[in-house]
């Protein structure tokens, strides 16, 4: 009997192990690739910091959308309410957001579909934005956060 290891790439393996249900033409990978993108802009446009491992200049991600609730009450800025989402505050955030959407997002997907992930995860980032910016008017803020608990509380529910 011939013993050897399986035929697959260290992509394949992380795959199957954690999210054995993605497809590569669906909403959580345009999300991942989206969020990978825009963490590349940030970064390009005004350089990194040395705040954090390869964290982007927070003049970009004001650039770019940050929640601020002033500038949204103020300036009229609404698209501040969904913008924060595809932004992140340093490669090791990316990383684990990146990491959630895929693992939680490809297994509700499946289930729900694309069409019903994607609105839920909009909503709940919206929602989550609009608690922030009623609770926490003052901070600014970025991440997924706000729509990967969304997609973790429709899951338990």
């Amino acid at each position: 009997m011939d013993k050897r290891a399986r035929d697959e790439t260290l992509v394949d393996a992380v795959v199957i192990n954690l999210c054995p249900t993605v497809r590569w033409c669906s909403f959580t990978v345009f999300i991942v690739l989206v969020d990978i993108t825009m963490f590349i802009i940030s970064m390009w446009l005004n350089r990194i910091v040395n705040t954090d491992f390869l964290a982007p200049d927070p003049r970009s991600l004001d650039t770019l959308g940050w929640k601020d609730a002033k500038k949204i009450k103020n300036d009229g800025q609404v698209w501040r309410f969904i913008t924060p989402t595809f932004l992140h505050a340093s490669f090791v955030h990316l990383t684990l957001n990146v990491l959630s959407t895929l693992v939680i997002g490809s297994g509700l997907e499946n289930g729900m579909g694309g069409w019903k992930t994607a609105t839920l995860y909009m909503i709940s980032s919206f929602g989550g934005i609009l608690f922030s910016c009623v609770f926490n008017p003052t901070g600014f803020s970025v991440g997924a956060s706000t729509a990967i608990f969304g997609l973790i509380g429709y899951y338990v529910s």
